[in-house]
């Protein structure tokens, strides 16, 4: 354990150093649902875990954060995010990126671009690479839109063995940046990563919404479209 500037730390050493990640709601299963191979039980370890628990569901001092829409971002800066992993690829410098969703569309940017640079220098289509299987852009839901999150981190082969794909996750202070006019995320050392389980109220919200905008072809189309299609049927009499 170490202090620095004034926040303590647990600094895992990849020699010696093990893990494992207990559920930590007040429940009578003590099997961690993640551990790193060469952990070992200890007899004791029930009792601490219980104690945590206990601590914990009593405990005021930690306030579950705000989560944003992909929808309610609006400038660039940090943002919490409850979001489905879709995929997961390494990109042309050699950075690991993640395709996340929670079924609503980020909203439109201004690009300040003078039309005469246009025919020069085209805004790209893609902020970074889509994948080169048709397969995997198959499996990307039609509505809502599709982030690319940036891992800016050198933890990534124990990120790794957290995410995994068509899985839901809370994205803790992601840094939202714009480049020639698309949003992207960025994920720091500042940032943090934690699954939830399926039954968890945020994601059936966001799954409720996305099956609510699944059910009409005028739903599916970007919500900051403009104009937005009446739904009412306009008759013209001769």
């Amino acid at each position: 354990m170490r202090i620095y500037e004034g926040d303590v730390y647990a600094i895992f050493n990849k020699r010696f150093s093990s893990f494992a990640l207990y559920d930590g709601k007040d429940v009578e299963n003590f099997q961690p649902y993640q551990v790193l191979l060469r952990y070992e039980a200890r007899k004791h370890d029930a009792m601490i875990i219980a104690g945590l628990r206990k601590w914990l569901a009593s405990s005021h001092v930690i306030d579950e954060p705000n989560f944003s829409l992909l929808k309610e971002i609006n400038e660039v800066g940090l943002v919490n995010l409850v979001c489905k992993v879709l995929h997961i690829c390494k990109t042309t410098d050699d950075k690991w990126m993640a395709f996340i969703w929670d079924g609503t569309d980020v909203p439109p940017i201004s690009i300040y671009k003078k039309p005469e640079d246009e025919e020069h220098n085209p805004l790209p289509l893609h902020f970074k690479p889509l994948p080169s299987s048709g397969d995997v852009l198959h499996t990307f839901p039609t509505v809502g839109t599709i982030l690319r999150l940036i891992f800016d981190v050198e933890c990534m082969p124990y990120i790794l063995q957290l995410l995994k794909v068509r899985q839901w996750f809370k994205l803790f202070c992601v840094e939202c940046k714009v480049h020639e006019g698309l949003w992207y995320g960025v994920f720091t050392s500042y940032s943090k990563i934690q699954d939830i389980p399926n039954v968890d109220i945020l994601i059936l919200e966001r799954q409720s919404n996305y099956d609510c905008r699944s059910l009409g072809n005028l739903d599916r189309m970007p919500s900051w479209s403009f104009p937005w299609p009446s739904k009412i049927t306009e008759m013209l009499y001769l």
